[in-house]
């Protein structure tokens, strides 16, 4: 069960605890609900709708709506109509700031309602009429799945707006997760393939291991490593280099483009194994650049780029042999001097043993 989560540890907690109970209950409705007589059904169907519709859920109307989901078993067609006129009523008493979430549960649950009772037709009208809302497309997705019509399903995903790049992977990611289901290897290799180079590098993993399961891997790998070079921005290139251990290519990228946010980034996992070439294309690229401007933040980040490679390599002579350097350059400008005497603190106090 996904609910809207804050940042708090406190409301992680209740959200928690909530989530819980809600799952308790689903459990206890599938379990019990078959044995209830129709008049307790009502009742405490009664009572739910109640808590629905209340300040209970202020706030958090994902919760509103999961709570719903969670006694789903309990609703027959002879009271459907109750549950959707208190969702409906939500939907009109929605305040400024509802953006048209309460609207798409609305219509989940219809949907969810509609399968519930065995109206598998009012179901498919409902989301046909609103396909142009992502979610509804999802969930109709899911349901078709469910039903193992991979062709419907596979037909939706297709015609699914990919206006921008998110909604692009969202659709490409759900169809892969269909063929993969549905086993149709033929689509999925080429969609994966295609994935990844138009920058859906998440999908690399999946790549690799279906043509590793089909003895492909060795074979595509050289050309396919090539192509990526060509099509992936610099740091989607990288990443997938650390992956494959490619360190002597990665470093080759380091020094092709000279970038210092680059190679501050591939520090941690260059350095290990390649580490005197590292060491002298941090000092020359990272450390002497931003030694050399004149912006106010230029002392405080040669110190932190100093404390980084140290925390790094673990090699306080070297980097004390730079700091050396680097007073001897900067005599003359206190206020790098000041941030040079604590990276020399820092080492001084590392437990590290250089």
């Amino acid at each position: 069960m996904v609910v809207y989560r804050d940042n708090t540890y406190e409301n992680n907690d209740i959200l928690q605890t909530i989530e819980e109970t809600f799952d308790a209950l689903e459990e206890f409705v599938f379990q019990y609900a078959g044995r209830l007589n129709v008049k307790l059904q009502k009742k405490y169907l009664k009572q739910a709708l109640k808590l629905f519709g209340s300040n209970a859920f202020q706030g958090y109307d994902n919760l509103r709506y999961e709570f719903i989901e969670s006694i789903h078993e309990m609703i027959t067609r002879d009271v459907a109509d109750e549950v959707i006129a208190a969702s409906d009523k939500l939907v009109k008493n929605a305040d400024f700031w509802d953006n048209g979430d309460r609207k798409t549960q609305h219509i989940i649950l219809r949907i969810m309602i509609a399968v519930q009772t065995g109206q598998i037709g009012l179901a498919k009208e409902i989301a046909t009429a609103n396909m142009d809302i992502d979610d509804i497309r999802q969930q109709w997705v899911s349901f078709l799945e469910s039903q193992e019509n991979f062709d419907e399903a596979e037909k939706i995903l297709l015609e699914a707006p990919r206006n921008n790049a998110w909604q692009k992977e969202r659709w490409d990611d759900s169809l892969t997760g269909l063929y993969v289901m549905s086993d149709q290897k033929a689509k999925v290799i080429p969609l994966l393939r295609k994935r990844v180079l138009s920058h859906q590098t998440n999908a690399y993993e999946l790549y690799k291991n279906i043509m590793i399961d089909d003895n492909l891997w060795e074979k595509i790998y050289p050309n396919f490593l090539k192509e990526m070079e060509k099509k992936l921005t610099r740091y989607e290139f990288g990443d997938i280099l650390v992956t494959e251990k490619e360190y002597s290519k990665l470093l080759d990228q380091l020094k092709k483009y000279n970038s210092a946010p680059m190679i501050r980034k591939y520090l941690p996992e260059l350095y290990p194994h390649r580490k005197k070439e590292v060491a002298a294309l941090y000092y020359d690229k990272v450390v002497v650049p931003e030694s050399k401007k004149d912006s106010a933040n230029a002392p405080r980040q040669l110190r932190k780029d100093l404390d980084d490679f140290f925390e790094v390599s673990g090699d306080g002579k070297l980097v004390q042999r730079w700091i050396k350097q680097l007073q001897l350059q900067l005599a003359d400008k206190p206020e790098f001097l000041e941030f040079l005497s604590l990276a020399t603190r820092n080492i001084e106090m590392s437990k590290k043993d250089y």
